[in-house]
């Protein structure tokens, strides 16, 4: 008894996977092209989509995985998927390590022989803002093989749909909040450069108003300087002739005394 009591806990998570999970098929890797929207010309959005991409068959139907890559130097994950096949984007997934930031993220499509259309904004601050329209190829020869759905995998479908869309609108209410903190930071930004410009200006203005003193007084220490020298010289002058009448008035009595001596 005891050993079918184990053997049926560890059933358990394998019955509730199967009812759940739904049908996972063939799994591969899958090379694409990214073009303008309408064209056969490379988006210059191309070189931020890592190549391949994971494609499986899951219910019926492609859910197709792809990742952003971009470098640490664009700021935290600049391309934002805002649609793609017609749906929101779904499991999306930031991670980053000490080079790059990664921004994966997945969609169901039925029919992957044409191309998949899809918008995406680019926002590096101070550089460069702009939304997309692009579109993708796969390589048809590397795709799993589509299987139609059974009765009951159309309705796990329509249970994974329904799922999708609660996380396409809670993802939907984190990208609002998302948008709303990187405006915050954005006008924090400009206050501070704002702020920085101010205090440049102040600190221009104390500083010619510091060399302008310095030039007053470098010409006030320049004229001290020409009145002490003029001053020296005629104090000078004024003592030489002090000395001269002096030396002549002394000439003058001796010559005097001389005659009357005689």
């Amino acid at each position: 008894m005891t050993n079918k009591k184990w053997q049926i806990v560890w059933l358990l998570p394998l019955i509730w996977l199967s009812l759940f999970s739904g049908e996972k098929v063939g799994a591969q890797s899958v090379s694409y092209q990214t073009y303008k929207y309408g064209t056969s010309e490379n988006s210059m959005a191309s070189g931020y989509y890592a190549r391949p991409a994971e494609v499986t068959v899951q219910n019926g139907q492609y859910l197709v995985t792809m990742t952003i890559k971009t470098k640490k130097a664009l700021t935290a994950w600049p391309v934002t998927v805002l649609s793609v096949a017609g749906q929101l984007p779904s499991n999306v997934k930031k991670t980053k390590d000490s080079n790059f930031y990664y921004y994966a993220y997945s969609f169901y499509s039925q029919d992957l022989s044409k191309a998949v259309s899809s918008k995406i904004k680019i926002d590096v601050p101070g550089t460069y803002q702009a939304t997309h329209q692009i579109s993708f190829k796969f390589d048809q020869a590397s795709l799993p093989s589509l299987k139609k759905a059974s009765a009951s995998q159309k309705t796990a479908s329509q249970n994974s749909t329904s799922k999708e869309k609660t996380s396409q609108a809670s993802q939907t209410n984190n990208s609002s909040s998302d948008a709303a903190v990187a405006k915050q930071v954005l006008d924090l930004e400009k206050e501070v450069k704002a702020k920085e410009k101010k205090l440049d200006k102040k600190e221009d203005t104390l500083a010619a108003r510091a060399q302008s003193l310095n030039q007053r007084s470098q010409a006030v220490n320049a004229a001290s300087q020409r009145n002490f020298f003029f001053l020296l010289f005629g104090g000078i002058l004024v003592l030489s002739l002090f000395v001269l009448d002096i030396l002549g008035l002394i000439y003058l009595m001796r010559k005097s005394k001389q005659q009357k001596e005689q």
